[in-house]
Order: structure tokens, then sequence, then C-alpha cells
């Protein structure tokens, strides 16, 4: 069986709660949400898997892979619209047989292997107050029925597509209520819905310690604390002398809970510091961001002694930074004259730019910026040749040494530019380090389309690697001595964006 998740990332409300990621990797209890999808659908049979991506595609590609952890096949295409990647369902790669679609931000208790099958519709849903039926967002769609959806559809519109359908080649099953991210409310009450056993069959690493009470593995727990049940505590958690957590609260992974502080009806996301004193109730906690879900609003603290990030050393990070700057510098040593000849004639022709440091913060106000004469993807840009080693590559192994830039990585950007891009671009742009020399760059004989540049940066984002960096890298070599560049990677963006 075959299953199509629409994972693009954009939440019904609270927007803003879900700028650093997409909404479906908004964790319930200790993983994010979307994991508990692919468990689901994994635990029921269903080993191949098409994800429909925009928003925060690269970090969905990076926690779900190929699909092998999970005995599983995944593919993953990129839309452009988030509203509207239903254009996807008709795609000669979809096959000719039926398929089990839905969305990735809300799972119903369904058993979709053994209420589905054959060549009727079959829509999992539930009667609600004040309405006859409402459909929880998943469906067993034959091929008959796929034709007939259009690209321009909306999710409101395909439900009304498919609840419309006559009784003989359409089957409603009833259902429980779905657990879903689709904004903050939703997501609390998902969280509760776990914790309380209203919602079962869902995988969390949790040892229930006592009635109610969930530690995981390497909790440091002070003897003063008070637990008030239902509480769910991630692994490498630090809980200060007099903290009380809960009821109803889920604290994610390396957070630490600083003395006196209470949590109480509260989502903590991973790698949160909560103050001294300081009492959350009825919020979502993303590091510094807060969601009140009494106010319906997002607050950006920028006090870190109040709500803050847990600092992550990131050894591996650093050591590729440092790889980079130490190439850069002997490059640099190398091609001296080169270098200096190409940043007289840059300076002569083009004026400094700020150039934003990736990777970044989705909010602007938080972007530094380093000036720079470099071209950017706004500006025409040279084929990759020697005039582009020698203006562009060459005199930009200066920033490299100075940490500004890799030597890979997706292109440098302008602010302008930067909010310029369509969301789902520029979550992709600012989640990856910028570079000298781009997969576009060596992927695309002539000069790319915006679709098969936004594909290709999306790819990178998703994949990059230091092997990876040096398959480009070696490609960019090949193509200024007039080879054939080698493959990059397995996955060839052209043709994925919607």
């Amino acid at each position: 069986m075959r299953a199509v998740v629409v994972a693009t990332g954009m939440p019904v409300g609270a927007e803003a709660l879900a700028s650093r990621t997409a909404a479906e990797l908004t964790p319930l209890i200790d993983r994010p949400f979307l994991q508990h999808v692919v468990e689901t659908l994994v635990g029921q049979g269903i080993l191949e898997i098409d994800f429909l991506l925009s928003h925060g595609a690269d970090r969905v590609e990076h926690l779900l892979s190929d699909g092998r952890r999970w005995g599983a096949t995944f593919r993953y295409h990129l839309v452009r619209d988030p509203q509207r990647p239903l254009g996807h369902l008709r795609m000669p790669t979809m096959g000719e047989g039926p398929v089990l679609f839905g969305y990735g931000d809300r799972l119903p208790p369904a058993r979709f292997v053994e209420d589905s099958g054959g060549d009727e519709t079959v829509l999992w849903g539930a009667p609600v107050e004040g309405e006859a039926w409402r459909w929880h967002g998943w469906a067993w769609l034959p091929a008959p029925v796929r034709r007939q959806v259009r690209r321009d559809w909306d999710e409101a519109v395909l439900g009304d597509f498919l609840t419309a359908l006559p009784p003989g080649r359409m089957r409603r099953v009833d259902t429980g209520l779905p657990v879903g991210v689709r904004s903050g409310v939703e997501s609390l009450e998902s969280q509760w819905q776990v914790l309380e056993g209203r919602f079962t069959g869902l995988m969390h690493g949790g040892r229930e310690v006592e009635p109610g009470v969930w530690l995981a593995r390497n909790v440091s727990l002070d003897p003063s604390a008070r637990i008030v049940p239902p509480v769910y505590i991630g692994e490498d958690c630090r809980v200060e002398a007099g903290v009380r957590v809960g009821p109803r609260a889920v604290v994610g992974r390396v957070c630490i809970l600083d003395r006196q502080c209470v949590v109480e009806r509260s989502l903590i996301q991973p790698g949160a510091y909560l103050g001294q004193g300081l009492e959350v109730a009825d919020a979502i906690v993303d590091m510094n961001r807060v969601y009140s879900v009494a106010l319906d609003a997002v607050i950006d603290v920028a006090d870190a002694f109040l709500v803050g990030r847990v600092e992550d050393a990131g050894p591996r990070k650093t050591a590729e930074e440092w790889a980079h700057r130490a190439l850069a510098g002997l490059a640099l040593a190398a091609t001296w004259p080169a270098a200096l000849t190409g940043l007289v004639r840059s300076r002569r022709q083009g004026t400094a730019r700020l150039l934003v440091r990736q990777p970044a913060d989705r909010m602007p106000d938080r972007w530094a910026t380093f000036p720079s004469i470099l071209q950017t993807p706004g500006e025409a840009r040279v084929e990759p040749g020697i005039a582009d080693l020698v203006g562009r590559v060459l005199p930009g192994l200066w920033h490299v040494a100075r940490g500004e830039l890799r030597l890979v990585g997706v292109p440098a950007r302008t602010p302008e530019e930067l909010e310029s891009l369509p969301d789902g671009w520029r979550d992709v742009a600012l989640a990856a380090p910028a570079g000298l020399v781009t997969e576009a760059d060596v992927l695309y004989q002539e000069a790319p389309t915006e679709d098969e540049r936004f594909a290709a940066e999306a790819v990178y984002a998703a994949t990059r690697s230091p092997s990876r960096d040096a398959m480009i890298l070696l490609a960019y070599a090949a193509r200024l001595l007039g080879l054939t560049p080698p493959p990059v990677g397995a996955l060839d963006p052209a043709g994925e964006a919607d």
C-alpha cells in the first residue's frame, strides 16, 4: 500500500509559532508529530510513503531520510504553494493504483489498512456537535478519483468534493477525535489526549515511574521538585530545587527548569531554559519564543535569564566550519595573485553590500551581516569558468577564511533578497550555510530557472554533509576544466517543484 502525506508545514493558526520549523515537526510528547504519523503508517503495513513538502522541507528530510530506519521507502516532492499541493496526486509517478492520502499535521485513531481497499473511496471522520459529519483529513483514493483532483484546489475544496461523492462510490468510517498540531490549542490538547490515555497506540520513550508521571532517561530531578501528573519530562533534562511541573506538562529533551519555576498546562519544546521563579501556564515555549494560548499571541523574550536556549557546543559543526576556513586559507595563500587581481577588479565594477550570515534565525531583526562585494543571486551570474573563479570564488576565499561563508552552501544573499523570497524558499535558505559554490552551479548546464534554484537549495539544505560538499567542489573543478562533472547526489531536484 502506498501513502501520500501532505507535510507543507503551514498551520491553521498561530503561524508565528511554527516559523522556526514545519508545523508537522511540533513535538507530541517526545518526538516530532510527523514521526508519529510515520510510525503509525508503518505499523499498519504501509511501507511506501510520498511526502509533499514546502515550509521546513530540509528539516523533514533530515528527520526521516530515505525511510530505511523503519524498513520503508520515502520519497519527497517540493511544492511552491503550501496551501495547494494537490497537483502531485495526478503525477504519473504516483502510479495507477489507489493511495492512502492524508495531512501530516493530524492523525485520527483509524485502522487504515483494515478499513480500506478496492475502488471505493474511504473517508475517516466523525459527527461533530453542530455539524452533520467532519472529515479528519485522511482518505483512501482510487486512481479515478485522484485524476479528478485539480491543482488549484485547497483542503476545503478537496473535502467538499470527497464528502459529496455518492454513497456507491464513497464510504465513511467514524473514528474518535484525532490528535494534531494545526494550532497551539490543538497541539496542547493533543499532548493531554496522549498523556491521559484518551488517544492510544503512539510510542514514546518515557518510563511511568508513578501513575501519570513519565520520565525519560538521564533526568536530573531535585528531591524538592514537585511533579503533579500527568507529566512527561524528556531525556537529559534538569529540574532544579523548588520547581513545580504539572498538571498537564510536557518538557522536551535537554531542557533546564531553574529554581522555583512553575510549568503547568504547557509544552516546553526541546532545548529551552526557564529562568528562576518563572511561571509558565497555558503556553508553548520554543527556546526564547513563548506562545500564549490565552492571548493567542507570540512573545519573543530578549532576556536569556528568563527564557532562553540551552546551548549546544556542536563539536561536529565547529569542526566542519574550521575545516572550510583552513582550506580557504591554504587556497588563498596559493592563489593570492589571482585572488588579489579579482578583488581589485570586483571593487572597480561593484559596490560593497551587506550579506546575511547563514544559517540564521527567521526573524530579520536577528540577522547578522557582513560587508562584501560578491555577486548575489539577484544579479547577473557568470557561468562556472575562469571568469567566475577569478572574479568571484578566489576573492570570496577571504570571507570563508574569516568564517563568514563556507566553500559550499546555498547562495549568499542580502537582507532585501532574503525578504523577497517566498516563505518556503526563505526558510530553506536560512537553514543552511551560505557558500561560494552552490549545488545549482554544478547541477545545471544552463542558467537555472527559479524552480530549479529553489529545488537545488532545498535538496542541499536537507542532505548537506562533508562528503557532499567535497563532491560539489569536485564537480565545480570538473566544469572549470571542461570535463563532465560527477554526480553530486542521488536526488535530482529537476522536476520536483510543483
